[in-house]
């Protein structure tokens, strides 16, 4: 009886925990330019006062990604489809917030410059060569 009530508990945990909390879109909008549109929309709406962070971190990497430095027209909308205000963070920070003065956000919007991030993030491993003799 244990043993079964631990897989039903295990069972139920798991897919409580696959159950999405929020969809996201990603869209090539100009191949040449290397321009890709994000779009990212909660299970409900985020409430006044929320922020939207962009991680530095990337799991299996040890560095620092400064992917928020690539990032264009970005937007909150709103259920009518109109466009509510983010604030950037004053001191640098990647984030941006929901302000008092927006309404419920349903859906977050954003533009990245994949080219320009290309040639201006670089690690030690995108520096790597194929060299005579090595390998």
């Amino acid at each position: 009886m244990k043993k079964h009530l631990f897989y039903l508990l295990l069972v139920v945990s798991t897919s409580y925990a696959a159950h999405a909390q929020l969809t996201y879109t990603l869209e090539i909008i100009d191949l040449d330019a290397r321009k890709l549109q994000v779009t990212i929309e909660p299970e409900t709406p985020l409430p006044t006062e929320s922020i939207f962070l962009m991680p530095r971190y990337i799991p299996g990497q040890y560095e620092v990604a400064f992917n928020d430095r690539y990032i264009d027209n970005l937007k909150g909308i709103d259920a009518k489809g109109g466009q509510q205000k983010l604030t950037r963070d004053a001191n640098g920070a990647p984030r941006w917030y929901v302000t008092e003065d927006s309404g419920p956000v349903i859906k977050i919007s954003y533009t990245i410059d994949l080219k320009e991030m290309e040639i201006k993030e670089l690690s030690a491993s995108d520096a790597s060569i194929l060299r005579p003799g090595y390998g």
